[in-house]
């Protein structure tokens, strides 16, 4: 985590002096909807309700589903080549069952045909995640996708694309014989993979 929170601010003090000749920086938005396709889990647990054993409970599987979420991103950025552009963003996302998250991550676009064209994109990224009113529990994410840009004018652009959006999550784990959330203190392990397609488009000037 710190890590990346010092990459990220070495990163935006290096954008005016990377920044290409389109200016000193770029700016975008970002929004669409996505649908989990797969999930894994691994949890384990102390159950403290017996008042003469403390069990512990594991669940490990996996499952195909269809959850659908939407997300809508800000970015800022520049653009070191004339056919890549760089960023970063922040905004809001779902990320499970009643339950959003605040990203904070790094993109990276590749356009064959130049920045300013009309013409095929690819993206790459991730970053890590906050929980609303939980803070940092250890989410990250990459992303993977592509799609295609159009120019507008020399200045702005529209893009729509396709994403593969993997999340390494840790959400609260529910505890349906007592009816409750378990405690931290009572967590030994929280593990929760999704794998999730989005579909979206961005607008960036």
């Amino acid at each position: 985590m710190k890590r990346f929170l010092t990459l990220l601010g070495l990163l935006l003090c290096c954008i005016p002096a990377l920044s290409g000749e389109r200016g000193v920086l770029r700016w975008g938005l970002d929004w669409g909807y996505g649908l989990d396709v797969y999930k894994y889990w691994d949890i384990n647990y102390i159950d403290n309700s017996s008042p003469y054993i403390s069990p512990r409970v594991y669940d490990q599987d996996s499952d195909f589903c269809a959850r659908p979420y939407a997300y809508v991103t800000a970015s800022m950025g520049f653009e070191p080549f004339s056919w890549m552009a760089v960023s970063v963003f922040s905004g809001i996302s779902g990320a499970s069952e009643e339950r959003s998250v605040i990203p904070l991550g790094v993109r990276a676009s590749f356009f064959p045909r130049g920045n300013t064209s009309h013409g095929p994109l690819l993206l790459a990224g991730g970053g890590v995640a906050f929980g609303l009113g939980s803070g940092f529990n250890g989410t990250c994410f990459g992303l993977l996708g592509g799609g295609w840009r159009f120019s507008l004018n020399p200045d702005w652009n529209l893009d729509f694309y396709l994403r593969l959006r993997v999340l390494k999550d840790a959400p609260p784990i529910w505890d349906e014989q007592n009816r409750n959330y378990v405690e931290e203190n009572l967590i030994r392990k929280n593990l929760t993979i999704r794998a999730s397609l989005g579909l979206g488009m961005a607008i960036s000037f």
